[in-house]
């Protein structure tokens, strides 16, 4: 793993996540649940913004949470 934590979500959002030094990320519209898996692969804690939880399927975040 080489980020503590990533942040998915909106460009201003992730503005500011970057401010506190966290890695944020923008997926792209339709990308966001490949983008959660990887981001799955090299974080201990994903951060979703609004936008992007809702665009992916619930049966992906609920495997997503299930790694908790």
């Amino acid at each position: 793993m080489s980020a503590s934590t990533i942040f998915l979500g909106d460009e201003l959002s992730a503005a500011g996540f970057r401010l506190a030094g966290v890695d944020a990320r923008v997926p792209s519209t339709g990308d966001e649940a490949s983008w959660l898996e990887q981001a799955l692969k090299e974080a201990r804690v994903v951060l979703l913004g609004t936008r992007c939880a809702r665009a992916i399927a619930p049966a992906a975040l609920e495997t997503a949470l299930a790694l908790l």
